[in-house]
């Protein structure tokens, strides 16, 4: 489930996104930037798929338009490297 919202830090307002689990509601990224965007809605899905090594059954968003795209480009985790150790 992505979240964002605005936080202050040093004085300027930036975006803070994240990722939970709908159902531990454990937080499996998260990530500050400038903007929000496609690019950084990628690289939060991207950090979250790499905490989960999973693939979600279901998205919930609050329906930005980025989050689609930015999910299905980003790279499925390796999930070789998980279960072998490496």
């Amino acid at each position: 489930m992505p979240t964002r919202m605005l936080v202050k830090v040093k004085g300027e307002w930036q975006c803070l996104s994240g990722v939970m689990d709908n159902e531990t509601k454990f937080l499996l990224a998260s990530e500050i930037s400038k903007t929000h965007n496609f690019e950084n809605a990628r690289i939060v899905f991207a950090k979250a798929k790499t905490t989960a090594k999973t693939m979600p059954n279901t998205i919930v968003t609050d329906g930005l338009p980025s989050y689609v795209g930015a999910y299905v480009t980003t790279p499925q985790p390796d999930m070789t490297a998980s279960r072998t150790g490496r």
